[in-house]
């Protein structure tokens, strides 16, 4: 069954009907009561579809509101269903609203103001905040069609205007860039980014394109580009912004003059919306935005009185503290418009009152839902109440998550599951209508499970560009050279012929020129932590050695590892059953939807169980990217085989989170979850040691404790081991012991770099998570100077939004101080301390208190580093940042950002004096890497060998630190192929010399870096394929390819080609053209035949060394030359 079918089930209703007769009379406001679980949504439903207009719903907050918008989507039309969300930032912040909720806020009113028939769900606060008027956002939007003219400058003008922001490469909404005759844009609203491209003035046509490949997915006809801030700033009435901002500054003698000086910069800046009245003197709310016809419904109409007045109060409490600051804002009237505006421009529409409890006054309806129960498993329970229903007569339906639940559910009820309508989709909470009668259920009351906010289908794909990526001033590894200093690209003439070279500075400042052509032999150069390596000096014999000394190194751990590989493949272990009905249950009711990463990753470490060899499996990906989800899969597959599992963290804290995780998850299935740690009490642990004896414990959670001598399994069939590297060398070797005999897997946060995945591929089976899930946003991040201000800012902001806030202060003798000087700041937020010297039993209860959101604030030590996640919490103050390592600021930072909304992170410096030039330059590093999954590249010098050290031992570092990470992995790959007797297919290089200019000319490939990415991609590509697919990509990307950008593409064919023959050298000098083989190399008859039989091929064999061709080019063009060469070559193949 659908679920909008419950609309037309419910029709029938006598109380329905009643209530739609309300909802159509505008005259009078309706009053409507008795609403119990999800039954509002249903109504409200019914309205808007009988009554063919917009509907604007108003809730308390944003949990409210996004609980409706769930329940409606499900029963309308999605696409007619929108949230309007309030901008999350404090009255008069210096921080704007994230542009997600700006773009969902401005997509509503656009489409209002065309007069869809749209659904909106609004909180008060957002009903309340003004924007830009309707006239301004009419005026703004932006729409281009596929044929029409439209000047590229006047385009990209009005993007400017609109607030989007220029930059090289477009990867997220509200960015778009220009290349050529190619504008990217990514307006809010719209799944993909679009691609406009032009011939002269005309737009050619326009694509859509994936940010993480950038190439083009499919044409579309038009595109709408809406304004990515509500506000914009129009150069034709900036005099008249700059007046107001004047008078309004003499006004409260305040001085202006700076903000005067910002706005003539021109461009929306950091926090332009508290402005926002400045630029728009007629600012609006939504209500200026509704179409005639409009029913606007309060829902819990007091307490969004309440609500309301609390809004207004914190506007003129920042008010006043910002004007005797001398801070120029706008007055609150301006700001917002207050409850009582809202209620009279109301008057102009139909209303309505709901509210969840029965009222028996005149004038309201009571509808007399009531609430369907919460059962929390007891299926004995449930089925006695399905028998009094059906005695009723009453038709029952349940909605479930997923098909999976849906087809659990059946299974569980069996005979009774006929009698019962199964849908699918998201309801908050079920209802009984009495009068039908109707009873609606949710898996989430059946089994007491957690019903978390359901995220979009995630998009496949890697970000394109990668840490290896040259810019100036890098150090780099030339394979025969050693490690230089690249210092930029230069175009130099040879033979009257263009061509880009890389400059690589040596010791002594000797320069070496390295072609295009040979960039495959320069490599990025990473290195020990944070230390500057030695030039290598030209034609010295130290870079020689130092590649010897490492090749024999490797040759050693290549040995362990073939070894380790070799004793795992000859043990015997357990082959694991393929997949039953319950598993695929299981793994259906899971709430997110899988990342392709995360399918491929579980499918792996399912397959491996299924092998009658001992799974050793490394999960490595970033922080919160659904690791653990894998982990419970493959639990929950031993259990299913009657094996135990042993779940390893290495802290306490981390232990709980999995036991919460995997107790939740696996709440529907009769499997005993017990956890070992310092927070069980010494006779509950005797109780779990003796259940693991005897077999009575199926999945056991905890620290080292786990793997001590005293512990014993009764048939241990897997091993999950968290964070491998954080435990000590004896529980390491204990380690090493279990995973000859079975299962293990083990999960990393810390990036393993691609090029050792590669090299360690037929040594360790490996899985990279590398994508966020959908939705996930970049978390904002800030170094700042400790500032009360700023600290009220940044926890007020978050708390006011209803989330929670990390204050993470890394000192116990000075915490308490801390959490008592927050307290005196912050009298109405709660705080609570939590550090790792306080009793096991007192700091477990904080936890559980903080979960359970009785704080608002936990002041805390590096304890919360590793593994917790709680969705609620999206701000983290870091206190003293610039004393922690770029990995432990990274992990901290990763503990907010795992929910869909903004997140931030505030790294605290001393309010006076200087940090250390290392700790800025770790804090300049993970304020500017903010994108998602940045883990894999940020800051390669400390977390990439961070994890080759994880993964090869520490003692491997200073030969990393000699000859840099990407020649160690090369020669380690070449370790493990000599070692296991694999051949290694590398056809020798040829020289080609055409004497044609090849290269990407600058006002094709502006940027220097996007440039040499392009020149090392090419030089990495190994056939025709990939040749032709990047050949695309450019095309694609960049437009026409110019002459000497084709020429180049033919010469990387050219290039592939005389390998694969095995040509020494092509080369023209002067009006002839060489082709020599080389030594005992020769082409058959029959291609000698193909290349004589060629009339267009003036063709001679000369006497010498080797086999060789020369062919006349007396008049020939650089195209043609190339073309000769080529065809030429293709006969010779």
């Amino acid at each position: 069954m659908r679920l909008p079918t419950l609309l037309d089930i419910t029709e029938a209703s006598p109380v329905v009907q009643r209530y739609l007769a309300l909802a159509a009379d505008d005259a009078r406001t309706a009053r409507v009561s008795g609403l119990a679980g999800s039954s509002r949504s249903l109504l409200l439903a019914h309205a808007h579809r009988k009554r063919g207009g917009a509907t604007l719903v108003i809730v308390e907050d944003t949990d409210a509101a996004e609980e409706m918008y769930e329940d409606v989507s499900s029963l309308l039309d999605p696409d007619d269903v929108a949230l309007f969300p309030p901008w999350e930032v404090l009255p008069y912040d210096q921080v704007s609203p994230p542009g997600d909720l700006s773009g969902r806020r401005l997509g509503a009113l656009h489409a209002l103001m065309n007069n869809r028939p749209l659904f909106v769900v609004a909180t008060v606060r957002a009903v309340m905040q003004r924007t830009m008027p309707p006239s301004v956002l009419a005026g703004a939007v932006l729409q281009v069609a596929a044929g029409a003219t439209v000047p590229l400058n006047e385009l990209t003008a009005r993007c400017n205007r609109l607030g989007y922001e220029r930059t090289d490469m477009v990867q997220a909404p509200g960015h778009f860039s220009v290349r050529g005759g190619i504008v990217d844009v990514y307006p809010h609203g719209m799944e993909q980014p679009c691609r406009i491209e032009f011939f002269g003035d005309e737009v050619e046509s326009i694509r859509l394109f994936d940010i993480y490949t950038q190439r083009s997915s499919r044409n579309i006809d038009e595109m709408t580009v809406l304004p990515n801030r509500e506000m914009i700033d129009d150069p034709e009435t900036r005099d008249d912004v700059i007046q107001r901002v004047v008078r309004a500054g003499a006004s409260v003698s305040v001085d202006a003059s700076e903000l005067v000086a910002h706005i003539e910069d021109g461009g929306l800046f950091e926090g332009s919306e508290r402005y926002l009245p400045y630029f728009h003197p007629s600012a609006a709310t939504i209500m200026n935005y509704l179409p005639d016809r409009t029913l606007i419904v309060r829902c819990e109409p007091d307490e969004l009185a309440r609500e309301a007045e609390s809004f207004e109060a914190e506007y003129e409490d920042t008010h006043l503290r910002r004007t005797e600051a001398d801070d120029l804002v706008p007055g609150p009237e301006e700001a917002i418009l207050r409850w009582a505006g809202v209620m009279e421009e109301s008057v102009y529409y139909g209303t309505m009152d709901m509210v969840r409890g029965t009222r028996a006054a005149e004038g309201w309806l009571a509808v007399g839902s009531e609430a369907s129960g919460v059962y929390q498993g007891a299926m004995d329970v449930l089925k006695s109440r399905l028998k009094e229903w059906k005695a009723d007569n009453a038709r029952v339906v349940v909605v479930c998550d997923n098909e999976g639940q849906a087809e659990r559910l059946r299974e569980i009820l069996g005979p009774d599951a006929p009698e019962i309508d199964m849908a699918v989709g998201p309801m908050h909470a079920g209802f009984i209508l009495p009068d039908l009668p109707l009873v609606v259920l949710t898996d989430a009351e059946i089994f007491n499970r957690y019903r978390r906010r359901r995220r979009k289908v995630f998009k496949e794909g890697v970000v394109i560009e990668d840490f290896t990526s040259l810019k100036e001033g890098d150090f780099v590894v030339h394979i025969d050279h050693g490690i230089g200093r690249y210092v930029g690209l230069k175009r130099i003439t040879v033979d009257e012929r263009e061509r880009d070279c890389l400059t690589l500075i040596y010791a002594g400042d000797d320069r070496v020129f390295i072609p295009i052509e040979q960039l495959h032999r320069v490599q990025k150069y990473v290195g020990s932590d944070g230390e500057a390596p030695a030039l290598s000096k030209l034609g010295g014999k130290a870079w020689e050695q130092a590649k010897k000394r490492t090749r024999k190194a490797v040759r050693v751990i290549a040995e362990d590892l073939v070894k380790l590989y070799a004793a795992r493949q000859a043990s015997p272990g357990f082959a694991f059953s393929a997949d039953t009905p319950w598993q695929r249950e299981m793994e259906d009711s899971f709430i997110y939807e899988d990342t392709p990463d995360q399918e491929q990753a579980s499918s792996e470490v399912k397959s491996d169980m299924e092998k009658a060899v001992p799974m050793d499996r490394l999960i490595c990906g970033d922080v919160g990217y659904g690791k653990t989800e894998v982990a419970i899969r493959a639990a929950f597959k031993a259990v299913l085989d009657g094996k135990q599992v042993a779940v390893l963290a290495p802290t306490t804290i981390l232990a709980q989170q999995h036991l919460t995780t995997f107790t939740e998850r696996l709440a529907d299935y009769p499997v005993n979850i017990r956890m070992l740690s310092r927070f069980v009490p010494p006779k509950e642990q005797k109780a779990v040691v003796a259940g693991l004896r005897e077999g009575d414990v199926d999945i056991v959670i905890g620290t080292h404790r786990l793997i001590s001598g005293d512990i014993d399994f009764s048939d241990m069939g897997l091993l999950v081991v968290d964070e491998e590297q954080r435990f000590g060398v004896v529980h390491k070797e204990r380690l090493k012991q279990l995973k000859t005999s079975v299962d293990v897997m083990t999960m990393t946060a810390t990036p393993i770099p691609r090029t050792l995945h590669m090299s360690l591929v037929s040594a360790r089976d490996m899985s990279l998570i590398t994508t966020p899930p959908r939705d996930r946003l970049p978390v904002h991040t800030e170094v700042v100077r400790f500032n009360e201000e700023v600290i009220c800012e940044a926890i007020m902001r978050e708390v006011d939004r209803g989330g929670q806030v990390f204050f993470v202060h890394n000192r116990v003798q000075s915490i308490e101080a801390v959490a008592e000087f927050l307290r005196r700041l912050l009298p109405q937020v709660s705080f609570v301390v939590g550090h790792g010297q306080m009793q096991e039993r007192e700091l477990e209860q904080v936890m559980i208190d903080f979960l359970d959101r009785k704080y608002d604030c936990l002041v805390s030590t590096m304890i919360i580093e590793s593994g917790l996640d709680i969705p609620s919490v999206n701000t983290i103050l870091v206190n003293r940042a610039d004393r922690f390592g770029l990995a432990q600021l990274y992990q901290l930072r990763g503990r907010v950002g795992r929910s869909n909304h903004r997140a931030y992170a505030y790294l605290m410096i001393p309010a006076a004096g200087t940090v250390t030039p290392d700790a800025r330059k770790r804090l300049a590093v993970i304020a500017e890497y903010t994108a998602l999954g940045s883990g894999f590249h940020i800051a390669m010098r400390d977390l990439e060998i961070r994890g080759a050290g994880n993964l090869l031992g520490t003692e491997q570092h200073g030969f990393i630190s000699s000859i840099g990470f990407d020649l160690y992995c090369r020669l380690l790959k070449e370790a493990m192929q000599d070692l296991k007797g694999e051949t290694r297919e590398e056809a020798p290089e040829a020289e080609v010399e055409l004497q044609v200019g090849a290269f990407i000319p600058d006002d094709y490939i502006a940027d220097r870096k996007l440039k040499v990415g392009f020149y090392q991609r090419l030089s990495r590509v190994e056939d025709e394929q990939e040749v032709a697919s990047l050949r695309e990509e450019m095309q694609d990307r960049f437009g026409r390819l110019p002459d000497p950008v084709r020429v180049l593409f033919d010469l990387v064919s050219i290039r592939q080609i005389a390998a694969r023959i095995g040509l020494l050298q092509l080369r023209v000098r002067g009006s002839e053209m060489t082709v020599a083989y080389r030594d005992g190399l020769y082409p058959s008859r029959d291609r000698i035949a193909r290349v004589t039989d060629d009339p267009a091929l003036d063709i001679e064999f000369p006497h010498g060394d080797g086999f060789r061709i020369r062919a006349g080019l007396t008049g020939k063009t650089e195209a043609e030359r190339v073309d000769l060469a080529k065809n030429l070559l293709l006969k010779l193949l």
